[in-house]
C-alpha cells in the first residue's frame, strides 16, 4: 500500500498534514475527517461539507490528481472559452490584525451568475501582509462565473506569501467529458470543473476494468427418436455473464440456424437465451449430425462498445435399425477325390448388414458323409459368403462316382435363381490302392511319464516302397504340457515290403491333477501314388488317472470357508442348492457363456450384494495353490480373482495377481503383499454359482471357472 500525504488548509488558514491510504485495488482514496473537525475545512473547494470526503479519479484513461471537485449546483453553469480579459481585482479582506499583503487574485473566468454564497463569520484581524506577486491574466472568453463570496473575518489566499494563484483546469476542445467521481451526495449530470490545490507523494493508479466480454456456452445433444424415424431435440445457448457492463446491454443473435429447415429458433427482444428445436428424419441404419455456429453481439449502451462472441450447436442421432436387404445367394458345384472333405459354399449378391442364419440339408449320396444331419452357419455381419466343411468316408471296391446335394435355406436370403442354393459335391471313385490304416484310440495318463506307440498298418501286401506324411495337431491335450513325441510335430512314414507296420511315438506327460479327459488328432497327407488312406485324421485320447469329479482350472482348497446368508461354510461341505452370498456386478459378461468376463474390465465398479445358488460342487485333486497375504488356504492358479490396479477393476487369474494390486476381501479392500506359490497334492472342489457367477471364498470376491475348463 502506497501512503499520500496531503496538505490542508483550514478555515483560519492554518496549513496542516493529512496521510491517506490506498485500498487493495487503487480504486479509490478516501478522507473522512471526525465529525467535530470537518467545518473546519475549506467546504466549497476541497471537501463537501457533509460527507469530508476526497476521491481519486481518472478521465478519459489517463491519472490527473488528488482533487476535489464541486458540481454545477455548486458553482454554476458557464461555458469554456478562449484566453479572457484581465479579471476584476479580488475583494478586500475586512479590518482585522495587520497581515500582509497577499498576492493579487487572478481573474476568473467569467459566465452566467452564479448564486450568492453564503455569508461568512466573523474573524479577527489578519495580520499586516506583504506586497504580493502582481496576479495572473484571465482567459479570454466569454464572461465567466461570478466568484462565491469568500468567508469573511481573513484574507483570502492573497494573504498567503508564495502561493501562487489557482487556476481551473481547461479540458481540450471537444466533448464535455463527464464526472466520474465528485463530491457531493449527488452525482453531477453535466459538466464539472477540476479544482486543484498543493499535495505530495505517489499518485496511485487505477485498474483498467476492461473491455466489454461475453460469456455464453456451446450446444452438444443427442437426437431422441419420437415416432418412426422422426428424431428430435431442444438445446438452450445461454450468456451466463456478461463482464464490464457498463451501461445496459442490447443483445443481437445471428448464426446458420436460421439457413436450417430443420432448426427453428425460439428468442425474445434482448433475450439472453436462444432455444434451438431440431426435428429430423433419419433413415433405417443411417446417422446424421446437424451442426453451426451462432454469433451473439452485445452492445454497451453507456459507450456502444460492442463485444462478440461465436458458439456452435451440434445435434447427433443414429437409427441403428436394420435396412431390409435383398439378399441372394448361389451356392457352388465341386467335385472331390474319395476320402477328401466336402466344402459346400454359399455365395451372397452382397455383404450383409446383420448376421444371417443358414441352413444346410443333405440328399443324395448321404452316406458317403461322415454325418449326414443338418447343420447350420452364420455368415457374419459385414460378410458375403459362408463355407461349410465336412468329413467324407472311403467305400471299399469299385463304386460309380457318387453326387451329395447340400441345399441351403435361410430366412433372409433367397435363390437367385431356381435351384441356385443347392451345392452338388461329386465324389470321384478312384481306383483301389493299398490303404494306410489308423485307428482312434485312448492312452492312460499316469502319475508319471509313460510311453505309447500309435501304430499305422497297410491292409495288403506292398510290393515296393510308399510313403505316407503325419502331422500331430493340438486339441484340449497340448503338446509339450500334456503330451510330447520323440518323432516331432510331423514326420514321413516310409513303408517297405519288410515293413508293413509303423508306429508313432506319444508320450504322456503325467501329473497329480486331474484336469479331465483330453485329446489331440493326427493328420496323414501326401500318401504316394501306390498308397491310399483309409482315414485321414484319428483322434488320441488321453484318459485322466486322477480320482475325481471335477477338473482344474478353478478350484478352493478344502477348509477354504464360503460366506453364506448362514454365515461361513467350508467349501468341501457345500451342495447343489445351497445359497451363498454373491454380488451382481454391472457390466460384466455373462460367463456362463464364455469366458469374455476374463477381458472385461472397468474404471467405475458397481457391484450389488445378492445370493447365487450352487450348481455345481465337485471333488478333485490338484498339484499346485496360490496363496495370499499367508493365508493357510489357496486357490487354483487359474482361478479368476477381482483385482483393482492403477484405477482399474478386472479379472486376473490367481497366478497372474501381483504384488501390490488391491483384491476385494468382506466388502472391502486390501493390498496384496505376500503370495505363496504351494507345490503337492491337495484335495479341492471345484464351485459354479449362479445366475451371478460369483462367490467370497476365504473372504476374497472370486468367479466361477470357464465351463470349458470342466471334465465333461
Amino acid at each position: 500500500m502506497t501512503d499520500v500525504n496531503l496538505k490542508l488548509f483550514t478555515a483560519s488558514g492554518d496549513q496542516e498534514s493529512r496521510t491517506l491510504g490506498r485500498d487493495v485495488k487503487g480504486n479509490k482514496v478516501n478522507f473522512t475527517p471526525d465529525a467535530n473537525e470537518a467545518s473546519k475545512y475549506i467546504n466549497d473547494v476541497q471537501f463537501n461539507s457533509k460527507t469530508g470526503t476526497l476521491s481519486i479519479i481518472k478521465l478519459n484513461g489517463e491519472i490527473l490528481e488528488i482533487t476535489g471537485f464541486l458540481t454545477q449546483d455548486q458553482l454554476g453553469k458557464g461555458e469554456r472559452g478562449t484566453r479572457g480579459r484581465q479579471g476584476k481585482e479580488g475583494d478586500d479582506a475586512r479590518p482585522g490584525k495587520e497581515g500582509r499583503e497577499g498576492d493579487e487574485g487572478c481573474q476568473g473566468n467569467e459566465g452566467k451568475a452564479g448564486p450568492n454564497g453564503k455569508e461568512g463569520r466573523d474573524g479577527g484581524n489578519g495580520p499586516v501582509g506583504i506586497p504580493g506577486k502582481t496576479g495572473c491574466d484571465g482567459l479570454t472568453g466569454d464572461p465567466g462565473l461570478e466568484g462565491i463570496e469568500g468567508d469573511k473575518g481573513f484574507q483570502g489566499e492573497l494573504g498567503r506569501k508564495g502561493i501562487d494563484c489557482i487556476f481551473g483546469k481547461i479540458g481540450p476542445i471537444g466533448p464535455k467529458p463527464k464526472a466520474t467521481a465528485w463530491i457531493g451526495e449527488t452525482e453531477p449530470t453535466d459538466d464539472y470543473v477540476i479544482w486543484a490545490f498543493p499535495f505530495s507523494g505517489d499518485v496511485p493508479v487505477l485498474e483498467d476494468p476492461g473491455a466489454l466480454a461475453i460469456v455464453a456456452n456451446n450446444i452438444d445433444q443427442t437426437l431422441v427418436q419420437t415416432s418412426g424415424n422422426t428424431y428430435t431435440s431442444k438445446g438452450n445457448i445461454v450468456i451466463s455473464e456478461i463482464l464490464n457492463l457498463k451501461g445496459n446491454s442490447i443483445i443481437t443473435w445471428a448464426g446458420d440456424y436460421s439457413k436450417d429447415s430443420r432448426v427453428s429458433a425460439t428468442i425474445s427482444a434482448n433475450s439472453k437465451t436462444l432455444t434451438l428445436d431440431v426435428s429430423t428424419n433419419i433413415d433405417k441404419g443411417k446417422a446424421v449430425v446437424i451442426k453451426g455456429f451462432v454469433t451473439i453481439y452485445v452492445q454497451d449502451t453507456a459507450n456502444e462498445e460492442v463485444a462478440t462472441i461465436k458458439v456452435s450447436y451440434k445435434f447427433s442421432g443414429d437409427n441403428g435399425q436394420i435396412v431390409p436387404q435383398d439378399l441372394k445367394g448361389t451356392a457352388v458345384d465341386r467335385s472331390i477325390n474319395e476320402g477328401q472333405n466336402a466344402v459346400f459354399t454359399l455365395n451372397l449378391n452382397k455383404a450383409t448388414n446383420q448376421d444371417i442364419l443358414v441352413n444346410l440339408t443333405f440328399s443324395g449320396s448321404t452316406t458317403r458323409l461322415a454325418s449326414s444331419k443338418a447343420v447350420s452357419g452364420l455368415i457374419k455381419k459385414g460378410e458375403s459368403s459362408l463355407e461349410i466343411i465336412l468329413a467324407t468316408v472311403v467305400i471299399g471296391g469299385v463304386q460309380a462316382d457318387s453326387v451329395i446335394h447340400g441345399t441351403f435355406s435361410s430366412s433372409s436370403v433367397r435363390e437367385e435363381s431356381a435351384g441356385s442354393m443347392i451345392a452338388d459335391i461329386t465324389i470321384s471313385e478312384q481306383v483301389p490302392a493299398t490303404s494306410i490304416v489308423a485307428t482312434n484310440r485312448s492312452i492312460n495318463e499316469t502319475d508319471t511319464t509313460t510311453d505309447y506307440l500309435i501304430p499305422v498298418t497297410l491292409n495288403g501286401e506292398l510290393s515296393g516302397a510308399g510313403s505316407v506324411k503325419y502331422t500331430i495337431k493340438n486339441g484340449t491335450a497340448l503338446f509339450s504340457s500334456h503330451f510330447t513325441s520323440s518323432g516331432g510335430k510331423s514326420k514321413t512314414l516310409n513303408f517297405t515290403k519288410s515293413f508293413q507296420t509303423l508306429n508313432i511315438p506319444i508320450t504322456v506327460i503325467g501329473d497329480n491333477a486331474n484336469v479331465g479327459d483330453t485329446a489331440f488328432t493326427i493328420e496323414f497327407s501326401d500318401a504316394s501314388s501306390n498308397l491310399s488312406i483309409s482315414k485321414s485324421v484319428i483322434t488320441i485320447t488321453i484318459d485322466e488317472d486322477d480320482i475325481g469329479f471335477g477338473g482344474g482350472g478353478g478350484c478352493l482348497e478344502f477348509g477354504t470357508m464360503v460366506m453364506t446368508p448362514n454365515g461361513p461354510v467350508a467349501c468341501e461341505l457345500l451342495s447343489v442348492g445351497d445359497k451363498v452370498i454373491s454380488r451382481n456386478i454391472l457390466g460384466m459378461p455373462d460367463g456362463s457363456l464364455n469366458d469374455d468376463f476374463m477381458y472385461w474390465s472397468t474404471k467405475e465398479y458397481v457391484g450389488d450384494l445378492a445370493f447365487s445358488l450352487v450348481e455345481r460342487a465337485k471333488l478333485d485333486t490338484y498339484h499346485k495353490m496360490v496363496r495370499f497375504n499367508k493365508n493357510p488356504r489357496g486357490l487354483t492358479p487359474e482361478h479368476p480373482v477381482l483385482t483393482l490396479t492403477n484405477s482399474v477393476y478386472s479379472w486376473k487369474r490367481a497366478e497372474l495377481v501381483a504384488y501390490g494390486d488391491m483384491i476385494e476381501t468382506d466388502n472391502s479392500w486390501i493390498r496384496v503383499e505376500h503370495i505363496d506359490y504351494v507345490e503337492g497334492k491337495f484335495n479341492v472342489v471345484t464351485l459354479d454359482v449362479e445366475p451371478h457367477d460369483v462367490y467370497y471364498a476365504d473372504g476374497i470376491l472370486v468367479h466361477n471357472v470357464d465351463d470349458k475348463n470342466y471334465a465333461k
